[in-house]
Protein backbone atom coordinates (compact mmCIF):
# COMPACT_ATOMS: atom_id res chain seq x y z
CA UNK A 1 0.00 0.00 0.00
CA UNK A 2 1.16 3.87 -1.04
CA UNK A 3 0.43 6.38 1.28
CA UNK A 4 1.27 10.12 -0.86
CA UNK A 5 1.55 12.97 1.64
CA UNK A 6 2.10 16.61 0.60
CA UNK A 7 5.68 17.97 1.10
CA UNK A 8 4.50 20.19 3.84
CA UNK A 9 2.92 18.95 6.75
CA UNK A 10 1.09 21.92 7.02
CA UNK A 11 -0.82 21.98 3.68
CA UNK A 12 -4.93 21.48 3.19
CA UNK A 13 -6.08 20.87 -0.39
CA UNK A 14 -9.00 23.01 -1.61
CA UNK A 15 -12.53 21.87 -1.57
CA UNK A 16 -12.20 21.09 -6.00
CA UNK A 17 -8.80 19.12 -4.97
CA UNK A 18 -10.45 17.27 -2.46
CA UNK A 19 -13.84 16.08 -4.76
CA UNK A 20 -11.42 15.56 -7.61
CA UNK A 21 -9.22 12.94 -5.38
CA UNK A 22 -13.03 11.26 -3.84
CA UNK A 23 -12.80 8.59 -1.68
CA UNK A 24 -8.97 8.58 -1.82
CA UNK A 25 -8.48 11.39 0.27
CA UNK A 26 -8.17 10.94 3.85
CA UNK A 27 -8.71 13.61 6.60
CA UNK A 28 -6.58 13.67 9.93
CA UNK A 29 -8.12 16.21 12.53
CA UNK A 30 -4.05 17.38 13.18
CA UNK A 31 -0.93 16.61 11.76
CA UNK A 32 -0.28 13.01 12.25
CA UNK A 33 3.02 11.19 11.51
CA UNK A 34 3.14 9.01 8.41
CA UNK A 35 4.98 6.02 8.79
CA UNK A 36 5.87 3.06 6.71
CA UNK A 37 5.44 0.54 9.51
CA UNK A 38 7.76 -1.89 10.77
CA UNK A 39 10.55 0.64 11.65
CA UNK A 40 13.12 2.59 9.92
CA UNK A 41 16.70 1.26 8.50
CA UNK A 42 18.10 5.07 8.66
CA UNK A 43 17.25 8.51 9.58
CA UNK A 44 20.01 10.93 8.43
CA UNK A 45 20.20 14.78 8.87
CA UNK A 46 18.95 16.42 5.63
CA UNK A 47 21.73 19.44 6.31
CA UNK A 48 24.69 17.09 6.40
CA UNK A 49 23.42 13.57 5.85
CA UNK A 50 24.86 12.16 9.32
CA UNK A 51 23.00 9.42 10.77
CA UNK A 52 20.75 10.32 13.27
CA UNK A 53 20.40 8.29 16.41
CA UNK A 54 16.79 6.24 16.74
CA UNK A 55 16.69 7.22 20.43
CA UNK A 56 17.55 10.78 19.63
CA UNK A 57 14.76 10.99 16.99
CA UNK A 58 11.99 8.89 19.41
CA UNK A 59 12.71 12.15 22.26
CA UNK A 60 12.16 14.70 19.67
CA UNK A 61 9.11 13.43 18.67
CA UNK A 62 7.50 12.68 22.03
CA UNK A 63 8.71 16.26 22.94
CA UNK A 64 6.87 17.45 20.05
CA UNK A 65 2.93 15.55 20.59
CA UNK A 66 0.39 17.45 22.60
CA UNK A 67 -1.13 13.99 23.86
CA UNK A 68 -3.95 16.03 25.13
CA UNK A 69 -4.44 17.67 21.53
CA UNK A 70 -3.26 13.94 20.14
CA UNK A 71 -1.27 16.11 17.59
CA UNK A 72 2.41 17.04 16.78
CA UNK A 73 2.54 20.33 17.75
CA UNK A 74 6.55 20.99 17.60
CA UNK A 75 7.96 19.73 14.16
CA UNK A 76 11.16 21.88 14.54
CA UNK A 77 14.22 20.20 16.29
CA UNK A 78 18.36 21.18 15.91
CA UNK A 79 20.03 18.25 14.69
CA UNK A 80 22.81 16.74 17.04
CA UNK A 81 25.11 16.90 14.38
CA UNK A 82 25.35 19.74 12.77
CA UNK A 83 23.30 21.78 14.76
CA UNK A 84 20.63 23.01 12.50
CA UNK A 85 17.39 24.11 12.83
CA UNK A 86 15.19 21.55 10.60
CA UNK A 87 11.93 20.31 10.54
CA UNK A 88 11.24 16.60 11.70
CA UNK A 89 9.29 16.09 8.48
CA UNK A 90 12.66 16.77 6.54
CA UNK A 91 14.82 14.45 8.25
CA UNK A 92 15.53 11.79 5.53
CA UNK A 93 13.62 8.76 6.64
CA UNK A 94 14.86 5.13 5.08
CA UNK A 95 12.07 4.16 4.23
CA UNK A 96 9.89 7.51 3.23
CA UNK A 97 7.49 8.80 5.97
CA UNK A 98 6.51 12.20 7.16
CA UNK A 99 3.91 14.32 8.92
CA UNK A 100 0.72 15.29 7.07
CA UNK A 101 -2.71 16.75 7.77
CA UNK A 102 -4.25 14.43 4.45
CA UNK A 103 -3.17 11.43 2.81
CA UNK A 104 -4.20 9.88 -0.07
CA UNK A 105 -4.61 6.17 -0.25
CA UNK A 106 -5.63 3.36 -2.44
CA UNK A 107 -4.62 2.28 -6.07
CA UNK A 108 -3.12 6.00 -6.71
CA UNK A 109 0.69 5.40 -7.87
CA UNK A 110 1.26 8.56 -10.24
CA UNK A 111 2.79 11.05 -7.59
CA UNK A 112 2.90 13.50 -10.60
CA UNK A 113 -0.69 13.69 -11.55
CA UNK A 114 -1.50 13.66 -8.07
CA UNK A 115 0.58 16.26 -6.97
CA UNK A 116 -1.04 18.23 -9.67
CA UNK A 117 -4.44 17.23 -8.82
CA UNK A 118 -3.93 18.69 -5.41
CA UNK A 119 -2.25 21.92 -6.47
CA UNK A 120 1.21 20.57 -3.87
CA UNK A 121 4.33 18.83 -4.19
CA UNK A 122 3.68 15.22 -2.57
CA UNK A 123 5.93 12.55 -1.63
CA UNK A 124 5.29 9.03 -1.32
CA UNK A 125 5.08 6.65 1.71
CA UNK A 126 5.04 2.87 1.38
CA UNK A 127 3.61 0.71 3.93
CA UNK A 128 5.18 -2.57 4.54
CA UNK A 129 2.19 -4.93 5.87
Amino acid sequence: MVRIIPTDPFWLPSPAACEAIGDGLRRHPSIAFIDPGGGFTAIGCPACAAPIEEGWWRERMQAGYDEERDAYEVLTVVTPCCERLVSLNDLAYNPAAGFARVEVVGGFHDLDRIAATLGHPVRAVSVRL
